[in-house]
């Protein structure tokens, strides 16, 4: 499903679900234009339900090679070291959401930086290891029949979450 601001909004989600369904929000973080956006949302969603954030950032593994290769680390042999920069970036990325939702309310949030082959994957993963009420993610600025309809990380969390995902765009 994809959303756009309305009034209320988490009105609407709690008469679908019951306003106690809903404690555990994640948002998956990445540099796209939609941080902003799912941010606001979760803070708007966690205030009115008196829910947590989790923001994560998921490093896309099968990724590091050919970027790293593009930077050279592999001149060096030394892959270990372009992913723990990865992680440092995701980090500071997540250090900086924190503080965005902390400065619009009282709301606990954590974050956490996961590596994985799929980011789709280790989204639905971590959502169903914490047992997450609701999933935000960014749908891309898509093309070609909404880049066949959606995209394909969008797309999987979509289809095989176990709870209600929201995607933003």
């Amino acid at each position: 499903m994809i959303i756009t601001p309305v009034n209320n909004m988490a009105e609407k989600v709690s008469n679908e679900q019951g306003p106690a369904a809903i404690k555990t929000i994640l948002i998956a973080i990445d540099k796209s234009g939609y941080k902003e956006k799912i941010i606001s949302y979760a803070v708007t969603l966690a205030k009115s339900l008196g829910a947590q954030i989790i923001a994560i950032h998921v490093i896309d593994k099968s990724s590091l090679g050919a970027a790293g290769d593009l930077l050279g680390y592999y001149r060096g042999g030394n892959i270990e070291e372009y992913e723990k920069e990865m992680k440092k970036k995701g980090e500071i990325l997540l250090a900086e959401v924190e503080a965005t939702v902390r400065k619009n309310g009282n709301i606990n949030v954590t974050g956490a930086v996961l590596v994985d082959s799929s980011v789709a994957n280790a989204i639905i993963n971590y959502a169903e290891n914490k047992r997450v009420d609701l999933i935000l993610v960014g749908a891309r600025g898509m093309a070609g029949i909404e880049k066949f309809i959606l995209g394909g990380v969008a797309t999987k969390i979509i289809s095989h979450a176990q709870c209600p995902v929201l995607a933003i765009r």
